[in-house]
């Protein structure tokens, strides 16, 4: 006998208490420890029947008193569910663990609590229990179980003991939201004589009385409406009340009868604007609740939710054809409409419920009802496919043509319908005179959409009743098209046997049904399509503007199965309809789109390895890899610009002597676009590559390694490349370093000999581009050694600032030339840096510049600007600051005679930059070489912020208004100019200081007044009511400007606008 069968015999002889037959089992040597078959042990079957002599006789034998089961019981567990007290004391007394949690975390107090065991309880509460509190897998503690089981004596124990009754299980109930559901009166009372809270709400805002009402106890309830008469409209987070639950899950109408009764609100609404009718038209387990509530006084029968709908809508969604008839017999009004303008009918007819259709009918209900969307009831049961339907709402007169605001019809919506019982529809529809070759919006009929989804049994019974084929959308696709993306192979064989013109049909790319199928990677459907072709005679393409064949689009897919077998196919055809065979020199794959390209440039181009490996299987691969597009690139260069590395690999190991030197048009070679493609450079391919050789812009290798950065690259072109190497605008790697920022890239092409001061085309060195781009770290790197050459302020900086329309040619001492003579006393290298910093506003650079030497501050460039012209100009107030502090030149003039304050009036961001500058002493009174102030430069910028600032500080520094009456060499003071361009709050904050202004004339004996006026005859007339108007009392002028200010800005009809001159080009 086997070890197993004799553990089954212990089993069976303990269940049927022989104990001569575990007694000889257990001497024959049986494990008392084995689980059998279904995992409980033989202590465990000997607790259940309750056999105290066996229990002996197995614990003596080394019975484990803790064994589990598959569910986690112990023994203990068992005789406790099983009411054997005498086991459970043995095993108590016995020593075994009585805290161990079975799978469902219950321990033996957990079972004695469910079982009313209360002896047990007692032994296991003599002494202190650890596991008083403990909670089982739902939350629950031994209280809770016993509340709802009504079990007094074991409740009273625990709570002796201590217990927490304001434990709460996982959705935040107590014990007494478990009386309420168990409705024991004498727990509520033992519970509430304890101290229990019995206003506490579970995480749902549920309170006990929501619980009475939801197990439908209606004396508890009622209880507890005595106890607190707010229980009666108490709301939960969802606002739902007692009634709600009671109406939801209500029997009989008692609970439902006690609620009314006592006065609560039978018409609340929850916070989504469900009433108790709505969930007895819908949610509620039985009828009676409906049936009741329609009698109660106050219920609206035609209450909305949030979603706009009435209890009838519920009752037609939710196929409670009982209830319909109820509501309507009630009064509700059978086409009531929701948010969507969705009637009852609606919710019957996408529900699929005939019942409830038929009785909505009967009612009157309005058949062609429209919907959001315009959609009828038909539309909906036709999208279901629910057939009895749709034959009820055909027989009631719905129409058959309806267009929904898609122009979709009911067949449109059948037809692209996916149930089991669309075909039945859809041929329902057919045999009632449905349109089939009408289109909606998009131009489809209802055989695109059938077509669209590969429904076969559709397709058929649409094409037997006369549907078009060919008929486009307006994407100019037709059904064929279309089914030729689902893979739907029957599919298309029907509709190129039922319509042979199909096949021809493009759409408005110029895509044939052959270019779909090519695209998708079908062969089959590529063969089939191309058979049905008979009149094609050569390949077939898009046609202008692009020229596509279906080889190009399966490359460009990734699809490498259709190739050969169709170009193969496609050559017999095409060589048939020559009467020759065309040349074996030419490839198979050699069509070429509008940009000459052949279909493997798309495929490396995306880095598609099948279709790149099929098309150079064939004979002419070499060709075909060398084939140049429009650009003179090759398909290794599509792949190399891209970084599809792949590809490279497989084609410099396949075709190991193919040339990786060619150019494109620009003069770039293969391995100069790995050098910079998003995916890395790709060495292989780099090394077979001429470094040496150079694009047509003369940037090589080297330039582009740098660029890359790519350390382990550039070491190894450096190795190969002049580090000095120059492009055609004089860029050498090195000043490419600086403008990335490569501080290694810089270390390395300087200890391979790289010329820090070498100069490009306008004279920037590297140290001036490592400035100009923001690269501290660089520029350290390239001045820690001391130079003796100098670098070049560039004019490309822009003039700065802008003259009158007739300046004259007259200039004193140019600043370049004051330059020229200090440049003996100057650092001899990073003045165009300093510039550039400035310009640009490069703090950290400018700081690092003057710090090392002090000097570069009285650097210009060749307009004799300094770097505190620029940072004013570009309203740069730190830079400003810090210039200042290093103690630039604060009036020093570019060759212009233009100081920094009139460079800061330019631009309106400038403002705090043009305080500072008044503040720190700037003279507003200087004039350039045309004779204007910065006032006047303030007025040709059309910088009214700054122009007013300039006005309130003339105001205090100008007393005798030689500043603001100042004339340039038109004789034109700021004022003229403000007036010309329409300045009107700086003429706001100006009149009042430098009202004197009004009467001077220009060179042309104009009056600022006049300034803007062009035509000599209107002058006149403004002249002569001038002077008339001066007979009469003068008006402050400020005052009526600022009355008539709002309307003379809509009168003139000006914007906004600023001159502003362009940024510097850098290479």
């Amino acid at each position: 006998m086997t070890a197993s069968s004799l553990e089954n015999d212990l089993g069976v002889a303990i269940l049927t208490k022989n104990e001569s037959a575990v007694k000889s089992l257990i001497c024959n040597g049986v494990d008392v420890n084995r689980t059998d078959s279904v995992g409980s042990l033989p202590l465990h079957y000997a607790a259940y029947v309750g056999d105290t002599t066996m229990m002996l006789m197995l614990i003596d034998s080394g019975a484990d008193l803790n064994a589990q089961d598959l569910l986690g019981l112990t023994p203990l567990h068992r005789a406790i569910a099983a009411l054997r007290y005498d086991v459970a004391e043995l095993l108590i007394n016995k020593g075994c663990d009585t805290t161990l949690q079975c799978k469902i975390h219950q321990t033996p107090l957990h079972i004695c609590a469910i079982h009313n065991v209360p002896n047990v309880a007692t032994l296991l509460l003599r002494n202190r229990y650890i596991m008083l509190d403990s909670a089982d897998s739902r939350g629950c503690t031994a209280l809770h179980h016993a509340a709802y089981h009504g079990h007094v004596e074991i409740a009273e124990l625990l709570l002796k003991a201590g217990i927490n009754m304001a434990a709460t299980d996982k959705l935040g109930r107590t014990a007494i939201h478990s009386m309420a559901c168990g409705g024991n009166l004498g727990m509520l009372a033992v519970l509430r004589e304890a101290g229990a809270s019995i206003g506490v709400c579970d995480f749902h805002g549920r309170t006990v009385a929501h619980y009475a009402a939801m197990a439908s106890q209606t004396e508890m309830l009622e209880a507890l409406l005595r106890i607190d008469k707010n229980f009666l409209d108490a709301r939960d987070n969802d606002g739902y009340t007692p009634l709600h639950y009671a109406v939801q899950n209500g029997q009989n109408v008692k609970t439902i009868d006690l609620l009314v009764q006592s006065g609560c609100d039978v018409a609340a609404a929850a916070c989504d604007g469900t009433t108790p009718l709505h969930v007895a038209a819908s949610l509620a387990e039985s009828a009676k609740p409906i049936e009741y509530l329609i009698n109660c006084k106050g219920i609206d029968l035609n209450a909305k939710n949030a979603d706009g709908m009435t209890p009838l809508h519920l009752a037609s969604e939710w196929t409670k054809v009982s209830r319909v008839d109820t509501l309507i017999q009630a009064g509700a009004e059978v086409d009531a409409r929701s948010h969507d303008d969705a009637t009852p009918l609606h919710c019957a007819a996408i529900g699929g419920h005939q019942l409830v259709a038929k009785h909505l009918l009967k009612s009157n209900a309005d058949v062609n009802a429209r919907m959001k969307g315009e959609m009828t009831p038909l539309h909906l049961a036709a999208f279901n496919a629910s057939q009895a339907v749709v034959q009820t709402l055909v027989e009631m007169g719905a129409d058959l043509e309806a267009r929904d605001s898609s122009s979709r019809t009911p067949l449109h919506l059948a037809a692209g319908s996916i149930s089991d019982n669309g075909a039945f529809t859809v041929e329902y529809l057919v045999q009632n005179k449905a349109e089939v070759n009408v289109s909606d919006k998009l131009g489809y009929t209802p055989l695109h959409m059938a077509a669209s989804k590969g429904l076969d049994q559709l397709v058929e019974i649409l094409v037997d009743a006369g549907a078009d084929v060919d008929k486009p959308d307006i994407r100019g696709r037709n059904a064929l098209h279309l089914a030729v993306l689902t893979h739907s192979e029957n599919t298309v064989r029907k509709l190129c046997n039922v319509g042979s013109k199909a096949v021809y049909r493009q759409d408005f790319n110029g895509y044939y049904p052959l270019h779909y199928a090519a695209y998708i990677g079908s062969e089959q459907m590529c063969l089939d399509l191309f058979e049905c072709m008979k009149d094609m005679s050569e390949m077939p393409t898009s046609g202008l503007p692009r020229d596509i064949t279906p080889f190009h689009l399966a490359a460009v897919n990734n699809k490498a199965k259709p190739l050969v077998r169709l170009a193969k196919e496609i050559k017999k055809r095409t060589d048939r309809a020559a009467k020759k065979r065309l040349s074996l020199d030419r490839p198979l794959f050699a069509y070429t789109d509008v940009k000459n390209r052949i279909p493997l440039h798309y495929a490396m181009k995306y880095g598609h390895l099948d279709p790149t490996t099929t098309l150079l299987s064939q004979q002419g691969a070499e060709l075909c890899l060398t084939w140049r597009d429009k650009d003179e690139m090759t398909p290794l260069h599509f792949a190399a610009a891209n970084g599809k590395n792949a590809c490279i690999d497989w084609v410099l190991r396949k075709f190991n002597k193919i040339s990786v030197n060619r150019k494109d048009a620009k003069g770039r070679s293969c391995g100069m676009l790995s050098l910079t493609s998003l995916s890395g450079p790709f060495w292989p391919l780099i090394r077979k590559s001429n470094l040496e050789r150079c694009d047509n812009m003369g940037r090589g290798y080297l330039h582009r390694a740098v660029y890359s950065r790519n350390k382990e690259l550039l070491i190894r072109v450096l190795e190969r490349c002049n580090p000095n190497v120059r492009d055609v605008n004089g860029v050498t790697p090195l000043h490419v370093a600086a403008a990335v920022g490569e501080s290694e890239a810089a270390v390395m092409l300087i200890q391979c000999g790289a010329n820090r001061l070498a100069m490009d085309n306008r004279g920037f060195t590297p140290i001036d581009w490592a400035a100009a781009y923001n690269k501290l770290p660089v520029l350290e790197t390239l001045l820690e050694r001391p130079i003796s050459r100098r670098s070049s302020p560039d004019s490309a900086l822009g003039s700065g600032y802008s003259r009158s329309p007739s300046s004259t040619d007259a200039k004193s001492e140019s600043a370049s030339t004051v330059a020229e003579k200090l440049e003996n006393e100057l650092p001899t290298y990073g003045r165009a840096g300093l510039l550039f910093a400035a310009y640009f506003g490069y703090l950290s650079c400018l700081i690092y510049l003057l710090e090392r030497e002090p000097k570069l501050v009285s650097s210009r460039d060749p307009r004799g600007r300094t770097a505190l012209h620029l940072a004013s100009w570009r309203g740069h107030y730190q830079c400003v600051e810090y210039l200042m502090e290093k103690g630039v030149e604060l009036e020093a003039a570019d060759d212009e005679g233009a100081t920094a304050l009139m460079y800061a009036v330019k631009e309106a961001n400038s403002v705090h930059i043009v305080e500072y500058l008044l503040n720190s002493g700037a003279d507003a009174s200087r004039k350039d070489c045309n004779n204007n102030t910065a006032l006047h430069h303030c007025c040709l910028s059309k910088n009214e912020d700054c122009g007013k600032v300039l006005a309130n500080h003339l105001a205090k520094s100008d007393p005798k208004r030689e500043i603001c009456n100042a004339t340039n060499n038109n004789g034109e003071t700021a004022l003229h100019i403000a007036l010309r361009n329409g300045l009107i709050e700086f003429m706001l904050s100006f009149v009042g200081y430098g009202s004197g202004s009004m009467w001077i004339k220009d060179s042309s004996g104009r009056l600022p007044l006049m300034s803007a006026v062009d035509d000599p005859d209107i002058l006149d007339c403004m002249q002569l009511l001038l002077s008339c108007m001066m007979e009469e009392t003068p008006a402050d002028v400020s005052s009526i400007l600022s009355q008539d200010r709002r309307q003379s800005q809509q009168s003139l009809g000006r914007k906004p606008s600023a001159e502003s001159e362009t940024d510097p080009e850098f290479y």
